[in-house]
């Protein structure tokens, strides 16, 4: 990914930012769809990040906390109990860049009702 940290993300917040967005959207082989940590689709979500900047820090360290720096090496189950946690706490307006908004406030309904929990799928064919 180079140094596509500046001038938002540091590199550090980029490298948790990767795990946390592949724990969301992870990839699915069987479609052939990549995941949010592919690197094109996260050196994406850093060009984005824009106004959001202190919002998405605030949640990429606060996940950092709950975890104690280890998130990177939890297994999935672990890491969506962590962010689902984190979500039911109120981190969902921190993380969509919706200050003040709360999970059941219009502001933030939308997002919340299209991710109210992060869970790993499989998909199966017929």
């Amino acid at each position: 990914m180079g140094n596509a940290a500046a001038p938002g993300l540091t590199v550090d917040e980029i490298d948790e930012l990767r795990e946390i967005a592949g724990t969301m959207i992870p990839a699915d082989a069987a479609l052939g769809m990549p995941g949010a940590d592919d690197p094109v689709i996260l050196a994406d979500i850093v060009r984005s990040v824009g106004r959001d900047l202190a919002q998405v820090r605030e949640a990429v360290a606060a996940i950092g906390r709950k975890s104690g720096g280890a998130f990177a090496g939890m297994s999935r189950d672990e890491r969506e109990a962590l962010m689902n946690g984190y979500h039911a706490e109120g981190g969902a307006p921190a993380a969509t860049g919706r200050p003040g908004a709360t999970p059941t406030s219009p502001s933030a309904r939308t997002c919340v009702d299209a991710t109210p929990t992060i869970r790993s799928t499989t998909t199966t064919r017929s």
